[in-house]
């Protein structure tokens, strides 16, 4: 079972759609989620037919920025169940070793202004299931949790994360980890200036933790696949 998520930068390009097909040639994933697309619905859809067979859901962008998809194969079943313009909450079904299995997922494109993420995370707490269903989060959260997941730039600022970090706690959520490189961005400035950053991840429930065994996370340029 792999699922994938991508910040695409603005979706369209050649060289990122080409880009696109390979990761999904390789990792083979039953479900995708693309940020930061910059297209009408119209657009994604027809893009997305690009990439393959699939069904689709297409948050459009506002103006120029943001913009989401979540593609998937036909023989998974995906019922969106809430959606804005950084969020997509869903509840998937599919065939795991010849069991259906079902949790909820929810694809996260977080602000990149700090005052408007700490009003994003309380949405995130509605989400979260009860009698200990699975849960599983991914995406770009634009938020760093610890000092070890910055390099460069102003030191790590605590008050600035803590409503991320309540947003966990309150969800009683675990980072996935990973495997690859600790930073999955950086402001591609030279020399001193250069900051990196861990902004992207994976995080679940126990319910998702106990229920799927043998799952990894792998950093891949700007991908994060499980």
């Amino acid at each position: 079972m792999s699922l994938l998520a991508w910040n695409s930068r603005g979706s369209g390009r050649p060289s990122m759609m080409e880009e696109l097909k390979k990761q999904i040639r390789v990792a083979r994933p039953f479900f995708m989620f693309v940020m930061e697309t910059k297209c009408s619905v119209n657009k994604g859809v027809r893009l997305i037919k690009r990439l393959g067979d699939f069904e689709s859901f297409v948050v459009p962008s506002c103006g120029l920025s943001g913009g989401l998809w979540i593609f998937w194969e036909k023989s998974v079943v995906v019922d969106v169940l809430m959606y804005d313009s950084w969020f997509i909450h869903c509840k998937i079904a599919v065939q795991v070793n010849g069991v259906k299995e079902c949790f909820f997922l929810s694809c996260v494109y977080g602000n990149s202004k700090s005052c408007v993420r700490r009003l994003q995370w309380p949405v995130l707490t509605m989400f979260k299931p009860n009698n200990n269903e699975s849960w599983l989060l991914m995406g770009d959260f634009n938020e760093i949790t610890c000092p070890e997941e910055k390099c460069g730039g102003k030191p790590f600022n605590y008050p600035k994360v803590r409503f991320f970090l309540d947003m966990i706690d309150d969800c009683e959520l675990f980072d996935l980890g990973f495997v690859g490189s600790i930073y999955t961005w950086t402001n591609k400035q030279n020399g001193r200036h250069r900051i990196w950053e861990r902004i992207d991840r994976m995080m679940a429930n126990e319910g998702w933790r106990s229920r799927f065994s043998g799952w990894r996370v792998h950093h891949e340029l700007a991908t994060s696949t499980f």
